[in-house]
């Protein structure tokens, strides 16, 4: 790999240079390298210990990967300073790795990167992540859990605000919102992201908790997708946790799962009630269902996963579904998207991932026409609404949004079992998912 990041760049300063001595090149100056890094472990391994938390294993895998991009461009200039790339000589070069004098360059460039790189970096990840705690350590005092209450806000939110505020104008905290009118056209209005996505007494108390504690668990891999940085293991059942409430927490989803439900009951005579209440509580066992979790758990990681950009100038929309899944789960068409900002979308499939899987998620600049397809499979998935930035896109979204928004009614109580009625409270997350 260290041989490819070298000869690839080596090949793209020098076109004309002959690709053996290219290679010949490369392989010394990959030993270099290697010999530079493995001198700053040494450093870091004497001066603050080997080991690490596995959790954080990931994210080191991504910084050093930066690490050594960066070290084979530095090692092309130094070479390049003392003449042209194309006139070293492999030989030479060879013997050159074994004086006195390398040695001491190497040794004062391992300090270099122990000093300002990797140690703060283990700093960084053993005090997030310590291996063992101290005897004698203060712990943190936990903070008083209030029971919850059995009264309901007037309304609840079913797309999270920490997710749509990214939409919003830095300078109105608002962005707009698009529909389709009665007269069949789009209607565009400005609004904030506390008051979209959003019903009336949709879930109890001890279920709102639940998805709260949920979305803290997602704000590290979310904010770790869009940098384009690798999830532990951890974070990837957090990450999918999170999917999987978002997709099961909407009004279309629940007037779905509540015609089912009560179809299923009333068609075998089995002896449960259908008021309401009683299929709400139902309802929410999903969030504490092993196989639920374990079948999107299986689907959703054994595709590839990649971050898209938009096309330069334009935006992803967000729909009131803000999971979207298409194709069949036992084919090769299914897919999952989940636009993370404006500018980036979260995609799992429809490839299947390969062995060993990628530690950080392939990345996709998007075409025009590629991103307009996202925004159209997002319109074919919202209820009635969705969202896009303030400022107008290079291509007007709108004709997209006319073609593939459906016309539907928005939901109703009357639609919608009244589950605030029943104040019992959820007993834990998603199975599967620890708490911290």
């Amino acid at each position: 790999m260290k041989d490819d990041l070298i000869f690839s760049e080596l090949v793209r300063r020098c076109p004309a240079l002959d690709r053996v001595t290219a290679y010949r090149l490369a392989s010394v100056w990959s030993a270099l390298q290697g010999r530079i890094v493995a001198r700053m472990f040494d450093i870091c391994e004497a001066e603050m210990g080997a080991s690490l938390h596995i959790d954080q294993r990931a994210e080191a895998a991504f910084e050093l990967s930066r690490l050594l991009l960066f070290l084979s461009g530095r090692i092309l200039d130094e070479k390049a300073k003392q003449k042209a790339l194309s006139e070293h000589d492999p030989d030479d070069e060879a013997a050159l790795l074994e004086t006195k004098e390398e040695q001491a360059k190497i040794d004062a460039t391992a300090r270099n990167m122990a000093d300002g790189v990797w140690k703060p970096l283990l700093a960084k990840w053993r005090k997030r992540r310590p291996l063992v705690e101290m005897p004698g350590q203060a712990a943190k005092r936990s903070k008083l859990v209030k029971p919850a209450k059995s009264v309901f806000r007037k309304h609840m939110h079913y797309v999270p605000q920490s997710t749509t505020k990214q939409w919003a104008s830095a300078k109105s905290g608002k962005f707009t919102v698009y529909k389709i009118g009665a007269d069949g056209e789009v209607k565009a209005e400005a609004t904030t992201a506390k008051l979209w996505g959003a019903a009336p007494s949709l879930y109890t108390q001890g279920l709102e908790h639940l998805l709260g504690l949920i979305e803290g668990d997602a704000r590290r891999p979310y904010q770790k997708l869009v940098d384009i940085v690798p999830l532990d293991a951890m974070e990837t059942r957090r990450w999918i946790a999170f999917l999987i409430a978002q997709l099961i927490r909407t009004p279309r989803f629940m007037r779905s799962i509540l015609r089912y439900q009560k179809a299923w009951i009333e068609s075998t005579g089995f002896n449960y009630p259908t008021t309401p209440a009683h299929l709400g509580q139902v309802y929410e066992t999903l969030f504490t269902n092993n196989d639920l979790y374990a079948a999107y758990y299986k689907q959703i990681t054994r595709r590839a996963w990649a971050v898209a950009s938009a096309a330069d100038g334009l935006t992803f929309l967000k729909g009131e579904n803000p999971v979207v899944i298409s194709g069949r789960p036992t084919g090769d068409s299914w897919r999952l998207l989940y636009p993370l900002t404006p500018t980036r979308c979260f995609i799992a499939g429809p490839e299947l991932e390969g062995e060993p899987r990628m530690i950080i998620p392939r990345q996709h600049v998007l075409t025009d026409a590629d991103t307009i397809a996202v925004n159209a499979a997002t319109c074919n998935y919202a209820e009635t609404s969705v969202i896009g930035i303030s400022i107008a896109d290079r291509i007007d979204p709108r004709p997209t949004i006319k073609t593939h928004l459906s016309r539907r009614n928005a939901p109703s109580t009357v639609e919608l079992p009244l589950w605030g009625l029943n104040s019992e409270p959820v007993s834990s997350l998603v199975s599967g998912v620890p708490r911290r």
